[in-house]
């Protein structure tokens, strides 16, 4: 059995018979008739079981003609950044998350069957033509319309959106996995990353964009200087409203733990003094601060949740300084009806409905922690859309 997988794993050629085979049927009986061909004798009921086999699929080794493969994760060996593929052929991305696109796509034959993983360092640049251009870099604070503002640039023909990818993640926060990974080596892996997301897969690709997860406002600096020149929108909202929906389903950064407290510029004494109630005010403050120390040498966008959803196809001031036409204006209006996280439900502004269940001792930390930064941010770059 293992030659047959030597055999898969090895010739570029019968692997890419397969690769678009996404009925798991069909998926078997091509397989079996391939290898029948290459004189390895194997039913499609087999091909079936090993897909569902337990143990160890990943190989290290370059998945060949790289054209639609994509990051699923990465992963530290010896202090060095494994890349683990998955195969989206020519998929939409209309999916809110990159996670979620990971579980579709994790379902696809090819990636129940067989499984690479190959050094990040040593990843080349996709075969063919030039990658799509990153054409903007969406930054937020958590639960401020970021989901919203993908989904209605997904919607537009040619646009390509990664919403919030762990690879990206895992490289930002690589320093805490090995120290001395420093920020040339995390600019080198992020070039990598997004070369492979931009990669062209048909004619119609034109723009790409990535959302980041919240609190990789902290690498703001980074990210920046790794793209300069890409345009940037750093989405919030009233600090209020963004814990009052953290408080009814906690996000990853205002959990205790999940990420590391230094990575928000503290310590671990000061996380032993803060409550579980407190600890979110301080994160958030910490996110927005950052955006304050930065607005003006980055002259990054901004937008406030309540300008949502028309100052994002503004004509003369959108935040990507891009030409929309009115059928794209259209294609991101139809977007903007519907509820980002479930596209089966409408979409509704509820900043009233979070004013007026915000507690009083949330208030009162909202009000102690957090008013000085918010009023500095209004003052000096709130409300404003700006082009870099």
């Amino acid at each position: 059995m293992e030659t047959i997988f030597e055999l898969l794993y090895d010739n570029d050629l019968l692997r890419r018979e397969l690769l678009d085979n996404f009925i798991p049927e069909a998926f078997d009986r091509k397989t079996a008739a391939l290898l029948k061909q290459s004189g390895r004798s194997i039913s499609a009921p087999r091909i079936k079981e090993l897909r569902f086999r337990s143990g160890d699929r990943l190989r290290q080794h370059l998945p060949g003609d790289m054209k639609g493969w994509f990051p699923k994760k990465i992963s530290w060996q010896q202090h060095r950044p494994m890349l683990e593929w998955i195969y989206f052929g020519r998929s939409d991305f209309s999916a809110p998350f990159y996670d979620q696109m990971l579980l579709r796509h994790g379902q696809n034959p090819i990636n129940q069957l067989l499984g690479f993983t190959s050094p990040l360092d040593l990843v080349p640049k996709p075969e063919g033509p030039a990658p799509v251009p990153l054409s903007g870099l969406i930054f937020h604070i958590s639960r401020c319309g970021s989901t919203l503002v993908s989904q209605m640039l997904s919607a537009v023909n040619g646009h390509r959106v990664i919403s919030e990818p762990g690879p990206v993640d895992a490289v930002l926060r690589g320093r805490f996995r090995d120290p001395s990974v420093g920020d040339d080596l995390r600019a080198q892996w992020l070039k990598r990353l997004v070369n492979i997301f931009g990669q062209r897969l048909t004619p119609r690709d034109r723009r790409l964009f990535i959302k980041l997860d919240a609190w990789h406002m902290m690498a703001l600096p980074l990210i920046h200087r790794t793209f300069p020149g890409v345009p940037i929108l750093f989405l919030y909202r009233h600090p209020l409203e963004v814990l009052v929906s953290h408080e009814r389903k906690p996000g990853r950064h205002t959990v205790p733990g999940e990420i590391p407290v230094e990575w928000f510029g503290g310590t671990k004494m000061q996380l032993k003094d803060m409550g579980l109630d407190t600890y979110p005010v301080w994160v958030l403050e910490s996110m927005l601060n950052t955006a304050c120390d930065h607005a003006e040498s980055i002259r990054f966008s901004s937008m406030d949740y309540a300008q949502l959803p028309e100052s994002l196809w503004a004509i003369d001031n959108n935040p990507f300084g891009l030409n929309f036409s009115d059928g794209e204006i259209q294609s991101m209006k139809a977007a903007s009806g519907y509820y980002s996280k479930d596209p089966g439900r409408r979409f509704r502004n509820d900043t009233r409905e979070k004013q007026k269940s915000a507690g009083v001792k949330l208030r009162g930390l909202v009000k102690k922690m957090m008013l000085p930064t918010w009023e500095k941010w209004l003052e000096s770059h709130g409300n404003r859309i700006r082009q870099p």
